[in-house]
């Protein structure tokens, strides 16, 4: 029988096992995870899991990227980059350590983020 891991959890591993991947990444991989199937949407499904506004971010994970794009949005110059590189804050890194243990895998020693983050 498959061990059931919340939506959290899946991401937490997902982001655990391959830091510095964009948000769609672990979108597409909780999708693929729960549905057992790709997912048609590219990762558009469950992405409000990193939304400005959502309580995970900031608490389980940081977008650790650089601003590097300029645009303009009403008339004002903003920045932003071009790929989110996510990564796990120490909450994060132990919800991904409990998703471990419910497999039996071994658990992994909390890391520091890359600064600048590393191109994948």
């Amino acid at each position: 029988m498959k061990t059931k891991l919340s939506p959290v959890e899946i991401i937490c591993l997902e982001m655990q096992n391959n830091p510095y991947r964009s948000q769609r990444y672990y979108a597409r991989k909780r999708y693929e995870y729960e549905n057992g199937k790709l997912d048609p949407s590219s990762g558009a499904n469950g992405s409000s899991f990193f939304n400005r506004s959502s309580w995970y971010r900031n608490e389980y994970w940081q977008d650790y990227a650089e601003s590097e794009l300029y645009f303009y949005c009403k008339s004002i110059k903003m920045i932003r980059p071009s790929r989110s590189r996510m990564y796990l804050t120490k909450a994060g890194w132990s919800i991904a350590n409990g998703a471990r243990e419910k497999l039996n895998m071994e658990i992994m020693d909390f890391e520091m983020p890359l600064f600048p983050c590393p191109k994948v």
